[in-house]
């Protein structure tokens, strides 16, 4: 694990008592090692709480400093927005309760992901993570898309996706998620994800996690007495995986905390699996970042021996300086360093060849811009740019 001094060297006070809050949470650091820190260096509170906000880990920041003498100002703000986020996590708990029993009763079979989920299964309080949508997992079938259509039109959904009725097939065997969103008073209440793969085949790994293998143990969670299919912890950690490390590249502090906190409560999980899943679904390098990054800023280690990659540096410094915006954050530089975390040559050779495949694929921009019917989709390689240079296009 990184010494305090060492991270307050490379990066700043603000990281390094956000990193220690971090530790405090997951029992690597005692509040003593934290207030002591504080106390000896100076501590910009705004910034510290706008970077607790941007990696999304208040609840976990406003249980470490509770006890520790910080900036009031900073600390009420962290309480109110931790009620906030406490009530939030309460209604879409409810909410995908509800979900669920409908989707029971349409026969259309969805397994919850993330979120409140997530959180039961290795946090056990749904205050203590920040969640924004009702995530959900589906097997690829248009009748079950027809059924959430018509189920969430009647329940006051908005569909957002907005395809184009001749265009929906297409669609959905490209495009690997569609969504819904409920609005009250002008203001979105609830966005719910259904996602019939975990992966973007172009723009994130050219081998896929599929929805076959996750849901092959689906195991019954307990959500206050109502029991729910759920994934098992080792295959929901494994899509969070997927998810932080190869989609999200292990951006934002909360990424890492999940993980973490996996490691630390998932007693079931059986890692063999989950090495053996990196391995045939080519993200082992990630997940060797991943255990890395976790284990020089959080002191938490996996049962197993898991090879680290030694370059961390890209992706520490992308983490950092997700606050500032400093960091390139254009689409070159966020696509060099999913090719740098591929496993093999050949892994980044397939996402490039994907990448020259997807730029002929007609949008639903470019399908409402001309309709044309499948056999001429080639066509759309042409189409695309005259549609973006015309006049009102987006």
């Amino acid at each position: 694990m990184i010494a305090a001094e060492d991270l307050m060297r490379k990066y700043s006070a603000e990281t390094t008592a956000l990193v220690l809050a971090c530790r405090v949470f997951l029992g690597t650091a005692s509040e003593n090692e934290l207030g002591g820190f504080c106390k000896k260096n100076r501590i910009d509170w705004p910034l510290f709480y706008k970077m607790a906000k941007v990696h999304h880990i208040r609840p976990v920041v406003n249980k470490a400093i509770a006890n520790i003498t910080t900036d009031d100002a900073t600390k009420q703000q962290l309480q109110a927005d931790c009620r906030l986020i406490a009530l939030r996590n309460f209604e879409h708990y409810k909410e995908l309760l509800r979900l669920h029993a409908l989707f029971q009763q349409g026969g259309v079979v969805v397994v919850p992901y993330k979120g409140s989920s997530y959180c039961l299964q290795f946090y056990g309080d749904l205050s203590q993570r920040e969640s924004s949508d009702l995530d959900f997992l589906m097997q690829y079938s248009m009748d079950d898309l027809e059924i959430l259509e018509r189920l969430f039109e009647e329940q006051g959904y908005a569909n957002l996706s907005e395809v184009p009725a001749n265009f929906k097939v297409y669609y959905f065997e490209h495009v690997r998620e569609f969504k819904f969103a409920k609005f009250e008073e002008g203001q979105r209440k609830f966005l719910a994800e259904f996602h019939s793969s975990l992966n973007d085949a172009v723009f994130e790994t050219s081998t896929p996690i599929s929805n076959d293998y996750l849901f092959a143990d689906l195991q019954e969670q307990d959500m206050n007495g109502y029991k729910i299919k759920a994934l098992s912890p080792t295959k929901h950690l494994i899509a969070m995986l997927s998810h932080h490390g190869v989609r999200e590249q292990w951006t934002a502090l909360k990424n890492l905390v999940d993980i973490a906190v996996a490691i630390k409560n998932g007693d079931s999980i059986n890692w063999d699996v989950v090495v053996t899943a990196s391995h045939q679904y080519g993200f082992y390098k990630v997940l060797g970042m991943g255990v890395g990054m976790i284990s020089d800023l959080l002191g938490i280690e996996p049962p197993v021996a898991i090879e680290r990659d030694r370059e961390l540096a890209p992706w520490m410094n992308k983490l950092f300086l997700r606050h500032t915006y400093t960091t390139d954050r254009s689409w070159l530089y966020n696509f060099s360093l999913k090719l740098k975390s591929k496993d093999s040559v050949g892994a980044q050779a397939k996402i490039l060849l994907n990448h020259l495949l997807y730029a002929g694929r007609p949008s639903v921009l470019d399908y409402k811009f001309v309709a044309l019917p499948r056999p001429l989709f080639f066509l759309y390689i042409l189409i695309k740019p005259i549609r973006k240079m015309s006049k009102g296009s987006k």
